[in-house]
């Protein structure tokens, strides 16, 4: 049998592509099961794509990540997913919550998962909501790659080592739920008790004689082979309990139970799926009595200790091998190629060329900024233009579009407009008051209020909302100062709180695929293309809104672009051919000195 050929497309070098993807696929390249080739987000070259025969990917969610799919269908390649996060749910508290949360990342990780082949994933909520977008899904054990700790030897102690570890640093959370419960257990046991945290240090630990700051490091494998050394007895693992912290992996189970730590858990889904309570583990809530409580047992108790340590070990070994994850990849990959099945939903991934037209007469601005935002960031779309007012002046040749999206109320004019074009072009009205419906295949409604009724599929419902919170913000904060020495102490707090409550829904909205941005991609990305219009280029590496101007000025940019883009050109390689003599000379001088 041929080596199947494999592209792994990944975001970047984290813990999640390396333990998921890179050393599993290495570990079958080197069975001379398959060949694999790694690519990067934002350094890929199309010719990777076609020479392989399976993509894999891994958490990814940003626009180039998208065009894969572009480039897969074209080359007839399978298609697999991995995710171990919940970015559905992940919190918008934070800069990396409200990345993933942005609308359009959410609409290419949306796609991707429907139009994947296969997809992985690692807890039962994250399974739950992935197979509502994918039936070709499978729920896996990850693994403790035993390897990293053999024959290495461990520090002696005579002392009880506890420890916690984050890569969150100095804005993780969790830390919180134990940190009362440590303090009075380093107070208590000063000559017994040694307590390691790994990655920050919180103020009020650092007067403690026997606690320890370890540096985060960034290498798993050196973590893992640091952390095994330290010879740490008992294992603390906070989280809280929400879908989302519920979706992710039990990485710090396999960690501790893999590496012989007794670890302490809190009482979440996640955990008791995999804690057999006073067996391989201790399971508290998240209060001062339960973490001190189980912290103190362990600690007088070295028979439990010992036992947990035995148990969980043996438990990860059974159940959670590096083996048996390398054979369930590889079970996957010959499954996927050797399929016959075609992903149905990949048919419906099309490149338009979109014109949109805006009236005079309505008022759906804060609505066409939200398509000119996303058009710009989607890439669904590799020719737009955009006129305002266009029934005043002359409308560029309808022939170069296929898609005409209209902001527009009724009139004779408009009519007349649509008349003119042809029948094989697809029309999107969007209004913010309720037109007269047209039954054609080739034209659709967006309205902001609408209740579809059973054979009315080509009318969606998008949503208005606030584009501009910030001015309304500050006219509050005018309207205060201009007021407050009339109202209450008890007005403003309430009138503030009424108005923080609203802007935390907004935002609740617009991170989330109820977003008018998330809308109107899925909406574009469903509309049917008219036969003739299928063939047309795939890949476009960025989307240009081109305002209507006079062709004179629009040949001028052109130019100016290309000029751009060709002395950069020759700029990079004269900076190659420069590092490259510097590098020869170098050489010779050091060969001469010696």
């Amino acid at each position: 049998m041929n080596k199947i050929k494999i592209f792994s497309l990944l975001p970047s070098i984290m813990p999640s592509t390396v333990l998921s993807i890179l050393k599993p696929l290495l570990e079958l390249q080197r069975k001379n099961i398959l060949t694999l080739t790694i690519g990067f987000t934002f350094f890929k070259n199309p010719k990777q794509i076609k020479k392989n025969d399976i993509v894999v990917l891994c958490r990814n969610c940003e626009l180039n990540d998208y065009r894969i799919i572009f480039e897969s269908l074209q080359y007839k390649n399978k298609l697999i997913f991995d995710i171990d996060d919940n970015f559905y749910d992940i919190s918008i508290d934070t800069e990396i919550g409200k990345y993933h949360r942005n609308p359009i990342r959410l609409f290419f990780l949306d796609s991707i998962i429907a139009k994947a082949d296969f997809v992985r994933v690692y807890s039962k909520p994250l399974f739950e909501k992935i197979s509502q977008k994918n039936s070709n899904i499978s729920l896996k054990n990850a693994y403790f790659d035993f390897s990293l700790i053999k024959e290495l030897q461990r520090e002696n102690n005579d002392k009880i080592r506890i420890t916690y570890a984050t890569s969150r640093g100095s804005q993780d959370e969790m830390y919180k739920e134990f940190e009362k419960a440590i303090i009075k257990i380093l107070e208590e046991y000063p000559n017994k008790v040694e307590f390691y945290i790994w990655g920050f240090k919180p103020e009020r630990l650092i007067k403690y004689e026997n606690c320890f700051f370890m540096p985060t490091v960034k290498n798993y494998d050196a973590y893992i082979k640091t952390f095994y050394k330290k010879n740490f007895d008992i294992g603390l693992a906070p989280l809280k309990d929400d879908l989302f912290h519920n979706s992710k992996t039990n990485n710090k189970y396999r960690e501790y139970g893999g590496m012989g730590v007794a670890g302490i858990y809190s009482q979440t889904e996640l955990y008791r799926e995999c804690i057999n309570n006073g067996k391989n583990g201790l399971l508290v809530f998240n209060n001062y009595n339960s973490w001190y409580s189980a912290i103190k047992r362990l600690i007088n108790d070295n028979n439990l200790l010992n036992s947990i340590k035995v148990n969980a070990q043996q438990d990860v070994l059974k159940n959670y091998s590096f083996d048996s994850f390398v054979l369930e990849w590889e079970k996957d990959i010959k499954n996927v190629y050797n399929s016959t099945f075609k992903n149905e939903n990949s048919t419906n991934i099309l490149k338009h060329k979109i014109l949109i037209l805006h009236s005079k007469n309505t008022y759906s601005y804060e609505r066409r900024d939200v398509l000119l935002y996303l058009l710009q960031n989607l890439g669904i779309a590799y020719k737009v233009e955009y006129i305002e007012n266009f029934l005043d002046g002359k409308v560029l040749d309808k022939n170069q579009f296929n898609v005409f999206f209209v902001f527009t109320d009724i009139s004779p004019e408009v009519d007349k407009f649509i008349e003119e074009i042809d029948m094989d072009k697809v029309i999107i009205f969007d209004s913010q008051i309720p037109i007269p419906i047209k039954k054609q295949d080739n034209i659709y409604y967006i309205f902001p209020h609408h209740t579809p009724e059973v054979n009315d599929l080509n009318v969606f419902c998008i949503p208005t909302i606030d584009m501009d919170r910030n001015i309304i913000k500050n006219k509050i904060l005018e309207t205060y100062k201009e007021f407050k020495d009339l109202w209450s102490q008890k007005e403003i707090i309430d009138f503030f709180q009424t108005f923080t409550e609203k802007e935390r829904k907004y935002e609740e909205t617009f991170y989330s695929r109820k977003s008018p941005v998330y809308l109107y991609a899925f909406f574009l990305s469903k509309i049917k293309i008219p036969k003739q219009y299928k063939d047309m280029k795939a890949i476009s590496r960025y989307t240009k809104i081109i305002f209507k101007k006079s062709r004179f000025l629009r040949s001028i940019k052109a130019f100016i672009e290309k000029l751009i883009k060709k002395t950069l050109y020759t700029l990079v390689r004269i900076k190659v051919i420069l590092f490259y003599l510097k590098t020869i000379i170098c050489v010779n001088i050091f060969k001469i000195y010696k």
